[in-house]
């Protein structure tokens, strides 16, 4: 299958995951940009702007919603940034020890 075509099927994939459940797009495209030989940081660094993307949309979507909650959205791009910085100094094997324990959790929670 076509490189381009096996990114657009992840990302619609992502997108799904992300807007059927509110979260869980990065799951499935890190995997898939590993598996591309992408290294773990740039997996990451380029899932977040793919994710960016997503809560864009769904935001726009749900921007005339009045449940929607700005001050959310005001901390969740704060705390989205600051954690952008901050992986820039993490190392490869505690991001991925980090992200598999939040896997793990997430996991746990959807059980129980």
């Amino acid at each position: 299958m076509n490189a381009k075509i096996k990114q657009v099927l992840c990302g619609t994939v992502a997108g799904a995951v992300n807007g059927l459940f509110g979260a869980g797009g990065g799951m499935v495209l890190i995997p898939m940009l590993i598996r591309e030989g992408k290294e773990r940081k740039q997996a990451h660094r380029l899932t977040v702007s793919v994710v960016f993307a997503m809560s864009a949309a769904g935001a726009f979507v749900y921007g005339a919603s009045k449940t929607f909650r700005w001050p959310l959205l005001l901390g969740g791009a704060a705390g989205g940034a600051a954690a952008g910085l901050l992986m820039q100094k993490v190392d490869a094997k505690l991001l991925r020890s980090i992200f598999a324990g939040a896997a793990v959790v997430s996991g746990a929670r959807l059980l129980f």
